[in-house]
């Protein structure tokens, strides 16, 4: 499962993508909460938040960013699924 951001004006919109599928919800955010998160996210993975690049693993997630002031950071959370093993 995917969530991510795209742009609209100065708000984001999250986009879940499951297979096959993308739900558009009414969730929208705007850069202070989006930087807000990612700062979260920072801290509890034990990473700097620089502008550029970013990816950070808690818990079951891994958060990929591009942190940019001049163009607008955007994000993509993808929830890591347990791998069921079956014995033969």
């Amino acid at each position: 499962e995917l969530i991510f951001l795209v742009p609209n004006c100065q708000l984001r919109i999250i986009i879940i993508t499951i297979p096959g599928q993308r739900m558009f919800t009414k969730i929208q955010l705007n850069p202070i909460e989006i930087k807000t998160f990612l700062q979260q996210i920072a801290y509890e993975a034990r990473i700097p938040l620089l502008e550029g690049v970013f990816k950070a693993a808690v818990e079951d997630f891994i958060v990929s960013a591009v942190v940019s002031d001049s163009l607008g950071t955007k994000f993509v959370i993808k929830k890591e699924m347990p791998e069921i093993k079956t014995e033969y």
